[in-house]
């Protein structure tokens, strides 16, 4: 923040940089910066109202920030709650060359010297300039230039804090040779006339005079290249909702919380244990009545086993079975199927299940680890649409006016002594979390219990989904004590 301080100053703006915050602020505009876990955050005020956007990239800060205070980035309302960013550009950034790109750049700089420099000097010893031919002796001079005018851009180019990007190179030297070629034909067509002018020579003419305009036309796109690429783009942003006051917010999150806490027990992976076919586990062999037809998509392809659980080594709960074991089978078209093994068979051996012949999707995950497993009582999962609705009712009921826009998880950013699941956690029943919540949301009169939820897991032993994404697995409260895993609501949620 204090080196952006510094770096605005240094254009022309008053930034003031508070240390012990760690944050930057331009009074005039009442803009506030400060640094996030994997960003910077942006707040600022327009028509009494505040916003704020996020940008992950240093450079792209500093650009807004300039554009916003020279006025290239303006701002119009939408409606109450929006407001438009207009004309925000995301700039091209040239790459610095490495010591050998300069070295090379010098090389041919050198190379086309040697070559243009005779070109350009000799002619003119040898020309007799009485004649109309001596345009076409004098090409040579046309070539020369051109070599030496890309001898020079080359040695600028090696030189300059910020070269042309390779796209600009090419369209820029592409044009220098058409350029010359454009004037040396032109001279060869005209130091061919003899008498009159002819039909042919004036479509020559206006041949290369066309590429001679294409050749500028490129030379002046690759000396802009950068600007010309350069897209502008309107952002869209929410007006930052009015917190109620802190006593209010206790009461609310208070209330929140007594209505909807619920029994969970936490997953936590164990690299250190070895399960068998009837632990508790992720991935690997599952355990199988070979009674049974196992489990299928609808294509026919058997199923992987994604987690199993011995449901004796579960602690004491009331909505699962006590006995046998549950699994989670999953495929990659989105299908699941979840089985529960009321007895166990324990003279079925591993090679028994392996002679099925389940093929292995390295794709949806790979490996084997245990598991070991934790009774607790979280009360929510922030963000939730159904802890917002329930908020709004309680707020309805105790009096408390709330902003329209206002969700849950922004009451309890800064609310202490409150615990929610962490975004990183495995568990079954509770609350789920949702990432983009509207994209995998069940009927939650039909699915209103979640079952499993696997969030991404990376380790040694086992991982799923390269760390990006959650798995969930709905029931309807009513069969699962009814012990019936027949219907069940799959879904994922990336990050």
């Amino acid at each position: 923040m204090e080196k952006l301080a510094e770096k605005l100053s240094k254009t022309g703006y008053n930034a003031d940089y508070d240390s012990e915050r760690n944050i930057m602020t331009i009074p005039e505009k009442n803009i506030t910066v400060y640094p996030e876990k994997a960003c910077y955050t942006v707040r600022l005020r327009f028509e009494e109202q505040d916003f704020e956007y996020s940008v992950a990239d240093y450079e792209v800060l500093f650009d807004s920030l300039k554009d916003i205070l020279s006025g290239i980035i303006s701002f119009s309302r939408c409606d109450d709650c929006n407001i438009r960013m207009n004309n925000w550009i995301i700039r091209r950034k040239s790459k610095k060359l490495s010591l050998l790109h300069k070295i090379f750049d010098f090389i041919l700089a050198v190379g086309l010297l040697i070559f243009s420099v005779p070109l350009i000097i000799t002619p003119p010893f040898f020309v007799d300039f009485s004649t109309i031919e001596c345009l076409i002796e004098c090409t040579p001079i046309a070539v020369g230039l051109g070599g030496l005018v890309l001898a020079v851009s080359l040695i600028h180019h090696a030189l300059t804090k910020n070269p042309l990007h390779i796209g600009g190179v090419v369209m820029y030297g592409l044009g220098v040779n058409l350029l010359w070629f454009a004037v040396c034909m032109l001279m060869v067509t005209y130091g061919e006339i003899h008498e009159s002018t002819n039909a042919d020579t004036i479509g020559l003419t206006v041949l290369f005079t066309l590429i001679l305009a294409i050749s500028i036309l490129f030379i002046v796109l690759g000396l802009r290249f950068d600007k010309s690429t350069q897209k502008s783009y309107p952002v869209f942003l929410r007006r930052l909702p009015v917190l109620p006051l802190q006593e209010d917010i206790r009461r609310i999150v208070n209330a929140v919380t007594e209505k909807m806490q619920k029994e969970t027990i936490l997953i936590k992976p164990n690299v250190e244990k070895n399960p068998t076919i009837f632990d508790s586990k992720f991935g690997g062999v599952p355990y199988w009545d070979l009674s049974k037809p196992y489990p299928v998509d609808s294509c026919g392809n058997k199923m992987q086993m994604l987690a199993q659980f011995n449901l004796a080594e579960l602690p004491e709960n009331e909505k699962l079975p006590k006995t046998g074991i549950l699994q989670f089978f999953i495929d990659d078209v989105d299908e699941c199927a979840v089985v529960w093994h009321k007895e166990v068979d324990r003279l079925i051996k591993e090679s028994d299940i392996q002679a099925l012949e389940i093929t292995d999707n390295d794709y949806l995950f790979e490996g084997e680890c245990g598991m070991d497993f934790e009774k607790t009582v979280f009360p929510i999962v922030c963000h939730n649409q159904e802890s917002s609705r329930i908020m709004r009712d309680i707020a309805k009921k105790l009096g408390i006016t709330l902003d329209e826009t206002l969700e849950f998880y922004e009451i309890i950013d800064d609310y202490e002594n409150f615990s929610y699941v962490d975004l990183d956690a495995s568990y079954m029943l509770g609350n789920p979390y949702f990432i983009n919540y509207d994209d995998i949301r069940p009927d939650n009169s039909e699915y209103d219990t979640l079952l499993l939820q696997i969030d991404s897991i990376q380790n040694e032993k086992f991982s799923i989904y390269d760390d990006c994404g959650i798995n969930y697995f709905f029931i309807n409260g009513q069969k699962l004590s009814e012990n019936n895993f027949d219907d069940i609501f799959f879904g994922y949620d990336s990050y």
